[in-house]
């Protein structure tokens, strides 16, 4: 399974992106902001190709996505970042939930007044991505690539 995240919006504290699962857009995606020199917690990943699996570990949010979701096991981890670590998708919608990992929506606004942008049904679309990735995972290599 392939997947590409396009950035196309970029402003002080946030950088949003379509995700594109196999050649058709899934949702928009919230990072921080990009950065020449890592923040920890505050920066984008650098572009290039990661492998995505599951970090089989009960983590104390691992536990609390497993409570609220009868589908979740384990987080979707983006693997080989340099400088990273612990990057996986997941539900937010400010650069306040993210510290380097990609969050879902299927809404995407620009606050120009604030200088940062927000995406909204977080939830549904990681339920969504979760689900495909998920079964993906259990027959073959799952990639993106951020552009």
């Amino acid at each position: 399974m392939i997947l590409l995240l396009q950035r196309f919006k970029r402003d002080a504290k946030t950088t949003i992106g379509k995700l594109d699962i196999n050649g058709y857009f899934e949702c928009f995606i919230l990072e921080d902001a990009e950065r020449c020199e890592k923040i920890n917690g505050q920066t984008a990943i650098p572009k290039g190709s990661y492998q995505i699996k599951f970090r089989e570990e009960d983590t104390p949010l691992t536990k609390r996505y497993q409570d609220r979701f009868d589908w979740f096991t384990y987080h979707l981890q983006i693997l080989g970042i340099l400088n990273f670590k612990w990057v996986y998708i997941h539900i937010g919608n400010t650069e306040l939930d993210t510290e380097g990992c990609l969050l879902t929506g299927d809404t995407a606004v620009s606050d120009p007044s604030q200088n940062r942008s927000t995406i909204q049904q977080s939830t549904q679309a990681f339920e969504r991505v979760y689900k495909q990735l998920s079964d993906a995972l259990k027959k073959e290599e799952v990639w993106i690539t951020v552009e």
